[in-house]
């Protein structure tokens, strides 16, 4: 089994993921705590270094052909969304991923429609990832002693994506659309996003069986897809 871990730091989870029996390859960027991996899993035969940012890392120069990894790490908060972009874009080699991540971004993974924490970041890991959150950490857990609660979320690839890659871009626009503007509702953001006449913009959201005074934490992820899908049968060059 092999695991691929987000930033080894002094090696504490990455002892834990070894005692496993597990390939585990750590992607460390600070060069100290490099050093620091290096020395203590020198004897390890299981144990690899690469000395690099994630963000800048191709699995596919970690993997043999074919193959895939489960993906954990205790993540730089700061850098939250570009790592699951990332995540994202590299699927096909992660079909198992569990990080600690802010309990509030836990929770905004995880939401379901009609809740606050619904939002765009929600639907974005949703098209491809089932989100569960395993457990809250508080601050005490650490040293030293953050000022905020913590989370292990595991995400789990969906057996099938609700898109294609060429609609990526397409439902990106829709829901940052819609999340930008979540207190309007679903009808007046197409006519302002897409320049719909009022009556298209109904009868296309009345056509998936859609409330026209829904707002976007109302809708589900197989919502946004639809309507995406929809916005372009009504015009085919689409941007």
């Amino acid at each position: 089994e092999s695991v691929i871990e987000i930033g080894g730091g002094r090696g504490d989870l990455t002892c834990h993921l070894l005692d496993t029996g597990a390939e585990v390859t750590s992607i460390e960027i600070d060069r100290d705590l490099a050093h620091v991996l290096s020395v203590r899993f020198t004897d390890s035969g299981h144990f690899h270094l690469i000395r690099s940012d994630i963000l800048q890392t191709d699995p596919s120069t970690l993997l043999t052909r074919g193959a895939t990894a489960k993906l954990v790490g205790n993540i730089p908060y700061n850098l939250t969304t570009p790592i699951l972009e990332w995540i994202i874009e590299h699927r096909v080699f992660f079909p198992l991923v569990v990080l600690m991540v802010q309990k509030e971004v836990a929770l905004r993974l995880a939401a379901q429609p009609g809740g606050k924490d619904f939002g765009s970041l929600t639907v974005f890991v949703q098209l491809f990832y089932g989100v569960k959150r395993v457990f809250t950490l508080r601050p005490g857990s650490f040293f030293p002693k953050p000022t905020i609660d913590s989370a292990v979320i595991e995400l789990r690839q969906l057996p099938k994506s609700h898109i294609v890659d060429a609609e990526y871009k397409q439902l990106r626009r829709l829901t940052s659309a819609c999340f930008r503007w979540r207190r309007k509702t679903i009808v007046r953001i197409l006519r302002e996003e897409y320049q719909l006449e009022p009556d298209v913009a109904v009868q296309l959201v009345t056509s998936l069986s859609l409330d026209p005074h829904s707002r976007p934490e109302q809708l589900a992820v197989s919502d946004f897809v639809a309507l995406m899908r929809e916005l372009k049968c009504i015009d085919r060059d689409l941007p």
